[in-house]
């Protein structure tokens, strides 16, 4: 039988609106934003075999090994895309890694939010997933118990469909974002935060993606079918979500693979990352 071990899992999280917020101190900084937790989740567990991973590799060098703690990873969602799978991975493994050598929950997921910002893969995710409830308001910048998040339960009327444009790294969408898109989303988060409620945030993260121009080039030139009950509409990176009425959910994957693209369905997350020995 295989010993007991430490396993741990996370949500994935997909922006909509954000802008970055740089200070001194790497804890405090990070980006204000808004987007869905949704799953399924990321999972790991601590393994006697090393797998050469970049952020696991960067969460055991913060907590100050000489060496890198297997974590066996399994993951759903693909990578460089839009869902914060670098952002899980950080969590996970620094959950892992850290209740091994005797550190609590929150000192890990302050790790983990070094490790995704040192690694140049994500700035706010960690704070977000920290929260890992349906739409996550991130309010103050900073690591998960330096920032501040706010976070609303997505409606069961709704279901989430995603679909996948092709592959976009953290640095590269950063480069191409103008000053035009940051006053864009300081304007749209503003107006979210009199009024945060899930209407709000379909209405606003619809305009924003559209303005900004990010769901076009999310969507690399291409056209989406009409479908009916699209109650919201974003891009982030190479992914499109669309959350659509549950009614029509069906009829929408029906459309999206016959005009070419693989849907996803995802469902919102209603929890935050959890950790266990089994």
């Amino acid at each position: 039988m295989r010993p007991g071990r430490w396993c741990a899992d996370s949500p994935h999280h997909i922006t909509s609106i954000f802008y970055p917020v740089k200070r001194n101190d790497p804890l405090k900084t990070g980006s204000l934003g808004v987007g869905l937790a949704v799953e399924p989740r990321l999972r790991g567990c601590s393994e006697n075999v090393t797998y050469d991973n970049p952020i696991v590799n960067r969460v055991s060098r913060l907590y100050g090994l000489s060496s890198t703690r297997g974590v066996e990873l399994v993951n759903p969602l693909p990578h460089s895309v839009g869902y914060a799978v670098s952002a899980a991975t950080a969590i996970v493994s620094s959950l892992v890694i850290g209740r091994s050598i005797g550190y609590g929950y929150r000192e890990a997921m302050k790790i983990a939010h070094l490790a995704d910002l040192y690694e140049g893969t994500g700035l706010g995710d960690v704070l977000a997933l920290s929260c890992g409830v349906g739409v996550v308001l991130r309010k103050e910048a900073g690591a998960p118990g330096e920032g501040e998040v706010e976070c609303l339960q997505l409606p069961g009327t709704l279901g989430i469909v995603s679909v996948e444009t092709g592959v976009m790294n953290t640095r590269t969408m950063l480069e191409n974002m103008s000053s035009r898109v940051y006053e864009l989303a300081k304007r749209a988060l503003e107006r979210l935060a009199k009024e945060f409620t899930i209407e709000e945030f379909l209405s606003i993260s619809t305009w924003f993606s559209k303005e900004s121009g990010m769901l076009n080039s999310a969507l690399g030139g291409r056209e989406l079918p009409v479908l009916r009950g699209v109650a919201g509409i974003y891009g982030k990176k190479k992914v499109v979500v669309l959350l659509i009425e549950r009614e029509w959910l069906h009829d929408a994957i029906v459309e999206l693979s016959r005009s070419g693209y693989r849907p996803r369905i995802l469902e919102a997350s209603t929890g935050p990352p959890r950790i266990w020995w089994s």
